[in-house]
Order: structure tokens, then C-alpha cells, then sequence
């Protein structure tokens, strides 16, 4: 006997796993990868970082993230919000009447 993928599982604890998963890839990527993503694209685009390089904007983020800035906050949270609007999105088409 195969083991059930995950995404045919109907198992609340399969669904659950799934979503905690997703839920630390995507912070772990907007709270570890988006201040380089977000130091190299302003560096581009507006110049150099006026307190210093990428580990001072790492800094700045995560004191932002401590004083509960909301701006820090969403950056940080973005990927996981990102995947939830994709997700609402993905719904809605799939519940339209498709065309005869």
C-alpha cells in the first residue's frame, strides 16, 4: 500500500503539519531573506544605504521588528500573506461557472 500524498490527505494532522511548514518557510524567508532582498534592490535603485551596508539594514529591521512596527511587520510577513491571497485567489477562480 502507497502512502496518501499530502495534498489528497484528508487527515486534519497532515493539514495542519503542512500549513505550520508553510507558515516557517515563508517567515523564515521574510524575516531572514527579505532585508538583503530589500538592501540590494533600494542599493540599485536609490544608492547607498545611509547607516551603512546590508548588516545595518539587518540591524534596523529586526530593532523595527522589537518595537513592533507595523512597516517591519508586514515586510517580515509578506511571503505568508503573499501565499494566503494566491490561495484566496486560486479559490475563487476554481469556483467560477466555467463557460459553455
Amino acid at each position: 500500500m502507497s502512502p496518501t500524498p499530502v495534498r489528497e490527505s484528508t487527515d486534519l494532522k497532515d493539514k495542519v503539519g503542512r500549513e505550520v511548514l508553510i507558515l516557517v518557510c515563508a517567515l523564515a524567508f521574510g524575516l531572514l531573506a527579505m532585508p538583503p532582498l530589500l538592501w540590494f534592490a533600494g542599493r540599485r535603485a536609490l544608492g547607498p544605504y545611509a547607516d551603512g551596508g546590508v548588516e545595518a539594514l539587518a540591524q534596523n529591521f529586526f530593532q523595527g521588528l522589537e518595537k513592533g512596527s507595523f512597516a517591519f511587520w508586514v515586510v517580515g510577513l509578506a511571503p505568508y500573506l503573499i501565499v494566503l491571497l494566491m490561495r484566496a485567489l486560486f479559490g475563487i477562480v476554481r469556483g467560477l461557472p466555467t463557460p459553455k
